[in-house]
């Protein structure tokens, strides 16, 4: 499809079953080159083995590694999978971007270009996106690449709301690598955006999100949470600050959508946040 569509893809192999995934790891073994294998049911990091962050002695060292991890995770039990080159991203926080894309009978339609936040394990955790956030010139060539890939699903009978998730190499190419068919992790903060700001939202504000922030202490209710975040709530005067969209009643976590009138405001309220609660 990549080929078709003309668009940047790392060589790729799909594979029936886990003998066929050692073959083409010996391949990108033999060529020197980091590979990726992906799950098909895999999330958040789970069902992703990089081999980046492994140390093979050998040839026969990373055969057994990699059958070792497809017999002790279930996430490994069932195929298709997928063996791709790894992409080194480009240095920074904005090696990940996202964009976001509507399908219906007559079209489709980019909603959104973002950068999305992960931790240390690669897990998503949030979005940034607004006014000056990701360069124009690769803003607009995700742009095509979502329009691109929008119009093919629409083809194809898609309908509905679907994401491209990209590694933005260190030679600036937006490789996309995998779509999730699904609303997904900044369609909220878009919707929201939208709402307070109305369809130019992106050229008035930037909206950081964060899906899991962890919290020290005891579980606390959604009030009290609230109460802690009042003097850095949102302002409909100012139009910036923290709202608080979803509380967890099991673990010490909330997630939160925050606006501000640049990246370094948005940051500065993160970092406030965070000294409330830590």
């Amino acid at each position: 499809e990549a080929q078709v569509l003309k668009l940047p893809s790392p060589e790729f192999y799909i594979c029936r079953n886990r003998d066929e995934v050692v073959d083409i790891c010996r391949y990108f073994f033999a060529k020197k080159k980091p590979f990726v294998i992906k799950a098909p049911s895999g999330e958040g990091g789970w069902g992703e083995f990089l081999s980046e962050k492994k140390r093979f002695a050998s040839r026969k060292d990373m055969e057994k590694v990699i059958i070792n991890e497809f017999e002790t995770d279930s996430i490994w039990a069932e195929g298709p999978f997928v063996v791709e080159a790894f992409i080194k991203p480009k240095k920074g926080g904005d090696s990940s971007p996202s964009a976001e894309v509507y399908v219906d009978d007559a079209r489709a339609r980019v909603t959104y270009v973002c950068n999305q936040i992960v931790d240390k394990e690669g897990k998503f955790v949030g979005i940034l996106m607004g006014k000056k956030c990701i360069e124009k010139k690769t803003e607009a060539r995700i742009f095509s690449i979502a329009q691109k890939m929008g119009e093919r699903y629409r083809t194809l009978g898609y309908r509905g709301f679907f994401d491209i998730d990209l590694i933005l190499s260190k030679w600036g190419t937006p490789y996309p690598v995998e779509t999730n068919v699904r609303r997904t992790g900044g369609t909220h903060a878009y919707d929201l955006a939208r709402y307070i700001f109305g369809p130019d939202w992106d050229k008035q504000t930037v909206c950081l999100s964060n899906d899991s922030f962890k919290y020290k202490g005891e579980i606390l209710k959604a009030h009290e949470i609230i109460a802690n975040v009042k003097q850095i709530g949102f302002s409909s005067d100012t139009k910036e600050g923290v709202i608080i969209v979803a509380v967890s009643e099991d673990a010490p976590v909330f997630s939160f959508v925050t606006f501000g009138a640049s990246k370094s405001s948005v940051v500065a309220t993160y970092k406030r946040l965070n000294s409330l609660f830590q």
